[in-house]
């Protein structure tokens, strides 16, 4: 299965492309390498191919879509698919992009990928549980399906906290 991302430039606008499984494998990484990208002027997500999405990456980019609001006052652009358009009805997050179903035209060429390591597991499970906290935050309903798992996550990372993992 695909553990990765490509990423470019199209001029001044970043450009990822997201394969067709986006989950808590690549949600960490996808969060660091656009936090780590500073010049650019548009953030366009291509996620035309993408057949799942789990909550971990589906607060990953509540969490991206918020961070380029608060520091470039624009919001992400996505070229998405019905299923993609579905998820972000479902979960309330239709304000915080712009989606568009139509075909986004650019050379592979520029693109590199972007491979998942995810070698800190205390780093991790924060980053899991940040993404589902902001997740729950975005309505009554999220909060609900949410509020067990990030009870869980945070005994989980206090345990490993005390046995000095």
């Amino acid at each position: 299965m695909e553990e990765f991302f490509k990423i470019g430039k199209i001029g001044n606008d970043l450009l990822i492309v997201l394969p067709k499984v986006s989950n808590f494998k690549i949600s960490l990484v996808f969060k660091e390498t656009i936090e780590n990208e500073k010049n650019y002027e548009n953030l366009i997500l291509i996620m035309s191919d993408i057949t799942y999405m789990d909550s971990s990456f589906i607060g990953s980019l509540v969490h991206i879509s918020l961070k380029v609001k608060n520091e470039k006052a624009k919001v992400p652009i996505i070229y998405g698919n019905n299923y993609v358009e579905e998820i972000f009805k479902k979960y309330s997050l239709t304000n915080l992009f712009i989606l568009k179903k139509d075909i986004i035209e650019f050379n592979e060429e520029i693109l590199r990928e972007v491979k998942s390591i995810n070698d800190d597991e205390i780093k991790y499970l924060k980053s899991v549980l940040n993404d589902h906290k902001i997740l729950s935050s975005l309505s009554e309903k999220n909060y609900e399906t949410f509020k067990s798992l990030i009870e869980s996550l945070e005994k989980e990372i206090e345990k490993r906290n005390n046995n000095g993992e």
